[in-house]
This record gives structure tokens, sequence and C-alpha cells, in this order.
């Protein structure tokens, strides 16, 4: 156990203090690996990372799309169509794969979202068929681009885009793809994101219909079988447009079961981009098209075939883009929709990603304003009540920024707490966002050069502006790969630092994991590429996926700060399961793993004990306040 100890010390685990000091910043991580994944590409083909999760051993699970040929290790992958889906583990401690495997048929099929847990990965996106195999799609095959492996039919009796996840099984050195579920109509439908909370599984997305089923959308086919629960347009102007849809299945182990359906939309296109659980609250975020007028307001609350009542109206009286968090209570084999907040100006604002700690909800995205609030942005609106905090963009030009907003979850009304937005001159924007070792990460790109010469600052907040000043990777202004990151404070948060990497021509950070190594990056990148010290050789104009790592922050330590140790009871336990006791009633209890991801979180009941459960064999920590325990799962 003294092993474990020094291992969550090092990972920032241990809830000793924070990555910098309040008001003080940090020197940035630096770059020590940078290598390309797979074999150069032309970079405008459609060989594509779009995200990544780690595993418990440090791995990484990728998942995206290719066409034609892609080599990954000693496995070629094969598109049987125009491109096809793939999904692999890479072991950066021996830069080798351990699998890889493809998916789909003739026509557009790819996986944008990927979630581990123990050995059990979940992935979404969308596969293009019909009811009668008419793209001839296949899942769980190595190589071939033929029929071999597993049949999955579409949604409809028309080919198009349908929402597709899928389980496999991590074998080690190979993975088994257990079952499917799809869902969709006539036109195109998809799944974006994926979280996952024991055996329930929760996947946002979109798909276009009408309140009276015109492109007749069902969901809960799996693969073989036709779903047969309905799913209806949220309002009667969304026929054209897609709205945002959130879904919960159970997994049985070897099938997977449809519990319930959430949707949420208005006249406009509204799409999901992010959704996070915390026992039985579901959050999802998006991007809508509203103003804040009745006539553009978005609607929540409905099944799928009842409509729902409750109203979220845009950030501003101009329809425009703007993001949009909601909360949800899982019941259970129903759920219900408990509030909701919106954000942004007269431009184009959006999320890309959110997480989620106890009761602090974190949304990843971009503003578009100026520093003299040309877009008049205003943050915190709730239903009919417009928001009442104005954020600036970064520069004195009106354009994307990258921007990260905090959120309160009070129970039945949520509540604003803090933003945080970076960016220049340029085209700014996040990609994905994760929340461990005691920070919160943002992965994207900002538009620069060496000298800054965009003038890109990070530290932003409400009126007050950045003094984190970060330049690009080369002497050449363009777009390069950006990790930044924060400190949650409470009522504020902080930039802790920023770190850049790319090339003289633009560059796109997709996927971002964290692990005990330190805070993995995945991007499209053109070729040669810098990294700090480091360069990805290749041809010039030659592109490629490259993985980079920043390497581990250690934190500083407060003597008197580490709290004796929790009890739990039993520890060891074989079951997934412990007890905790002695605590205050209504106190937050976290559970993380060995690589300082969050694996559960829970409330002492009023008797001060809560129970821990859903746990997959490993070594957690345990963490109620500063005071901390180890716990051992067989």
């Amino acid at each position: 156990m003294k092993h474990l100890y020094t291992t969550l010390l090092r990972t920032g685990m241990v809830a000793a203090g924070l990555l910098v000091a309040h008001g003080t910043r940090a020197q940035a991580p630096a770059w020590d690996l940078a290598a390309r994944l797979g074999p150069p590409n032309n970079i405008n083909t459609a060989h594509t990372i779009y995200h990544t999760a780690a595993d418990a051993q440090g791995n990484l699970i990728v998942v995206g799309v290719f066409q034609g040929q892609f080599t990954l290790g000693s496995t070629t992958l094969t598109s049987a169509g125009a491109t096809d889906l793939f999904i692999a583990k890479y072991l950066p401690a021996t830069d080798t794969w351990a699998w890889a495997y493809r998916g789909g048929g003739r026509d557009f099929d790819a996986f944008s979202d990927v979630v581990v847990s123990g050995n059990t990965i979940y992935a979404v996106g969308n596969i293009n068929n019909s009811l009668t195999n008419a793209s001839l799609v296949t899942l769980g095959t190595a190589g071939s681009s033929g029929t071999s492996g597993v049949r999955v039919l579409g949604a409809s009796r028309l080919a198009s885009a349908d929402f597709l996840l899928a389980k496999y099984t991590d074998n080690g050195t190979s993975a088994t793809l257990n079952w499917t579920q799809v869902g969709g109509g006539t036109v195109s439908d998809y799944a974006s994101r994926v979280a996952v909370s024991g055996t329930s599984v929760y996947v946002a997305g979109g798909y276009s219909n009408t309140p009276a089923n015109v492109r007749q959308v069902v969901f809960g086919g799996d693969g073989t079988t036709a779903g047969t629960v309905p799913v209806n347009g949220a309002s009667p102007g969304s026929g054209g447009y897609y709205d945002m849809l959130l879904t919960k299945y159970t997994d049985l182990g070897s099938t997977g079961v449809l519990r319930w359906v959430q949707v949420a939309g208005g006249d406009l296109s509204d799409q999901a981009t992010g959704v996070a659980v915390q026992g039985n609250a579901v959050y999802l975020s998006g991007g809508i098209e509203s103003s804040a007028t009745a006539a553009g307001a978005i609607t929540l609350g409905s099944n799928g075939t009842t409509a729902g009542t409750a109203l979220q109206y845009g950030a501003t009286t101009t329809i425009s883009g703007d993001i949009l968090l909601a909360k949800y209570t899982d019941n259970g084999t129903s759920a219900t929709f408990n509030w909701s907040q919106v954000a942004g100006g007269t431009g184009p604002d959006g999320s890309e990603d959110l997480v989620a700690s106890g009761t602090s909800v974190y949304v990843a995205g971009t503003l578009f304003n100026s520093s003299t609030d040309a877009s008049a942005v205003v943050l915190g609106g709730s239903g009919a009540t417009p928001g009442t905090r104005p954020q600036l963009g970064a520069s004195a030009v009106p354009s994307n920024d990258l921007l990260l907003l905090k959120y309160q979850d009070n129970g039945s009304s949520g509540s604003f707490v803090w933003s945080q937005v970076a960016g220049g001159s340029g085209t700014d924007q996040v990609h994905d966002l994760a929340l461990g070792n005691q920070g919160i990460y943002v992965v994207g790109d900002c538009f620069n050069n060496d000298t800054n010469a965009a003038g890109v600052t990070f530290g932003g907040s409400g009126t007050t502006a950045g003094n984190l000043r970060r330049g690009g990777a080369t002497s050449t202004a363009s777009n390069d790969v950006v990790v930044a990151r924060y400190q949650d404070n409470g009522s504020s948060g902080a930039v802790a630092w920023a770190q850049v990497g790319g090339s003289p021509s633009n560059d796109t950070g997709n996927a971002l994991a964290l692990t005990g190594q330190g805070v993995y990056t995945i991007s499209k990148s053109w070729l040669p590429a810098t990294y700090g010290s480091l360069t990805v050789a290749g041809a010039t104009g030659e592109g490629s996926l490259v993985i980079a790592r920043l390497s581990p922050t250690v934190l500083p330590t407060r003597p008197g700060s580490v709290a004796p140790a929790l009890a739990l009871v039993p520890n060891p336990t074989g079951t997934g399961a412990a007890t905790l006791s002695g605590i205050p009633p209504g106190a937050i209890v976290h559970v993380f793993d060995t690589v300082g991801r969050q694996a559960g979180t829970f409330t002492t009941d009023a008797t001060g004990t809560a129970a821990l459960a859903g746990l997959a064999p490993g070594l957690y920590l345990v963490r109620v306040g500063a005071a901390t325990a180890r716990l051992v799962v067989k």
C-alpha cells in the first residue's frame, strides 16, 4: 500500500493542496513526447482521432474515422466504403498498438467519443445503413473490409446516418465486440458523447424529426432487431433541423437495453455536445439557436412522445448560437428535467464538452466577442430570466475565443459561478475537456506565432482582461495545438499555465487524456511539427496524427494538510462496494482511481454513512474534504 500512496501523491490524488496557490501561477510543464501515430498521410483525408480515454494502466483507447487504408502497429485497417469508424488501444510506455478494429459499410461511418470503465469500453458515433442492410455495415473486424464481423442494421427503411452505441471488452492484446444499440430515422442522426456510471450508460446526440414523427425516428434497436421506441421532434419547426437528444442504456453484460429518452430543442438547429453524470444527476450541454423571446424558446422535458413544457430562452434578443447546460434526474426507467442555464451573445457561441465533480459542473466551448463587448455576451440566464454577468472577449477584434464556465448544481436550480476566456485576434477554439490531477484541462487550437502577433492571452474573466500571454509554436502565424490547465478556487477560476505545439500550417488539437505519466494530446498536424524542444519529423507539407505528452506536474504539499484516514469496511473488498462511516451527514465523498480520474461521487446520509458501490477492481483514493483513505477492490 505504500507504493499506492506514493503513486497517488505523484499523480495529484492526495488532497494536500492545489497545483498552484491562490494568486500564483505555475510554470508550464515541458513536452517530453511528440510522435506520429501511424504513417504520414494527407491531413485532408478522413484519418482522424476524435477522442481518447485512458484505462487504469495509463493506456489510451482512441476512436475516430479513416478512409482507404490506415496502419496502426501491425494492423492495417481497410475501409469498406467512403469512411469507416475505428477503435484502437495504444500503449504509450512501449509506443505500440495492442489492437485495432474497424467498422462500417459502403457509406460514411465514424466513432466520435469513447469512455472506459474497468476493461469495458463504450464508443459512440454513427453508421449509415438501413433495416435491410443496404450499406452492408459490419463491426468488430481487425482489418478486413469484407462481410466478416458483426452485422449492424440501420434504424429505418431508408439508408441514412443513424445513432450508434457499441460496447467492447478489452482483453489486453485483443478486444471483443459485445453488443450494439442503434437509433434514428430516415435522415441523419448521430451520437456525439458518452458517459458511464456503473452499468448505466448515457449518450448525448442529435436527431431530426417533427412532433408527428414524420422522419420515423425510433430507438432501442440492437443492431439486428429494429427499435420500437418512437422519438418525436421537440417543436413544430424542428423537422428540418436537429434537436438535442439524451438517452440512458443499461449494460446487462451481453446486451444493452434502452431505459429512457429525453429531447430538447426549438425551431432551429440545436445539438448536444457533452454529457456527464454524478450519482443520479445527469448533465447535458450543447449549442442552441434561439433568442430571448418566446418565439425562439427551447423546450425541454420531452420524453420523446410527450412534449416538454419547460422553456429556455436564448441569451440575447438576437437569434444566434448560444451555450446550453441542462440537468436531469435519472429515476431508473425515466428521467426528470430539473433546470437549465444559457450563455452567449449576438454572435455564434457554442459548447464542446462538459465534466462534473460533486455539485460543480464545468462547460468548455467557444465565445464570439471582443474586449469592447461587441457581441453583448451575458452569462447566467435561466428559463425566461436573462443573464446579468458579462463576459468580454480576449482581444479588441471580435473573434472566437476559448471559454471555460463553472456552474453550481443547487438541486432544483443551477447557478453560474465563474468564467475564463482565452484567445487573440484570430480564431481560437476548444475541442476537449478533462478533469483530474486537481485541475481542469482543455485542449484546442490558437491562432498565433512565436512573437504573439495575435495577442493571445489567458486568464480573462468577466470584464477583467487576461494577463498570461502565450505565443505560438513557430514564427509563422497559424493555428497551433494548445493545452491549458485551470484551477477552481471556489467562487473564482484561474489559469495555471498554457502550452503550445504545432507547425507553420494549421494544426488542430482534438483529444485529451490524463494519466499518471502526464497530459496526453492527440492532434492533426502538418509536418515537421515542433513541440517545445521536440520535433515530429516528416516531409514538408506531409500531414499526420500526432500524440504528444506534457510531463506530469508534482503537487506541492503543505505541512499537516493530509488528514487522518477515513474508516472503510470492508477494505479490501471483493464486491466493488464498501461502507464509509463516521462522517457528517450530507458530506460529498469523492473516489479517484490511480491515474487521478474521478471514479464516483457519493453523499453521506443522515447517519453520516455512505455506500460506495459500482467500483471496478483496482486501487482507489477516497476523499472527504482533506481526509483520505485508500480502498482496494479485488
